[in-house]
């Protein structure tokens, strides 16, 4: 009995029941499924034996490949049939600090309710707190903090997450808005006297 897997580049990778399929075809295919959010592709890779803590080539985790691209589906899946949602990758990077990065929120909540550790650090010592401030996602702060993220923790360098946000980009840019704001009032005023 066979079953095909249809990947992005329209090739096809077999899954043959009674033989099974080379270790690195299974995590290509699962990499791919997990990249597209195709969950009834994972769950038919899982139930043929793929590993759900499997690395790519380049050392990434599935779960981490889903939780770059958002699909909380297939984290959900993976963390079902036995992702560990603590892996991490060569940098040190887990599948909740990308999606920190990413700014995955939905990835982020069921990471977080599975076990995932809101203070693991990556090779720099930076915290999903950091990077969701520093990519000031305040809705992926407000999650982290509520789920025990430590808004103290310093990264190598001695910052922490209020570090990244108080940066010279972040001050420029909330700058610039008060200005663009106050030229809005200013012609939304102005536009509401000749009504």
């Amino acid at each position: 009995m066979s079953t095909e897997i249809c990947l992005i580049d329209n090739t096809y990778s077999p899954l043959d029941d009674s033989h099974g399929v080379p270790a690195k075809d299974m995590i290509d295919a699962l990499r791919e499924a997990c990249r597209i959010g195709d969950s009834d592709a994972v769950r038919i890779l899982l139930a043929n034996g793929a590993n759900p803590n499997a690395n790519t080539r380049t050392g990434w985790t599935m779960l981490t490949v889903a939780s770059e691209h958002g699909n909380s589906d297939v984290v959900q899946t993976l963390l079902a049939n036995g992702a560990n949602p603590n892996a991490k990758n060569r940098l040190g990077d887990t599948a909740l600090t990308v999606a920190c990065k990413n700014g995955n929120g939905d990835a982020v909540c069921v990471l977080l309710a599975n076990g995932a550790k809101p203070n693991s650090k990556d090779k720099c010592g930076m915290t999903a707190l950091m990077l969701a401030s520093e990519h000031c996602n305040s809705d992926i702060v407000k999650v982290l903090l509520a789920n025990g993220a430590n808004p103290n923790a310093k990264d190598k360098f001695g910052k922490t997450a209020l570090d990244f946000v108080m940066s010279d980009n972040h001050i420029k840019a909330l700058e610039d808005n008060i200005r663009n704001a106050k030229i809005i009032k200013t012609i939304l005023l102005q536009n509401s006297t000749k009504l």
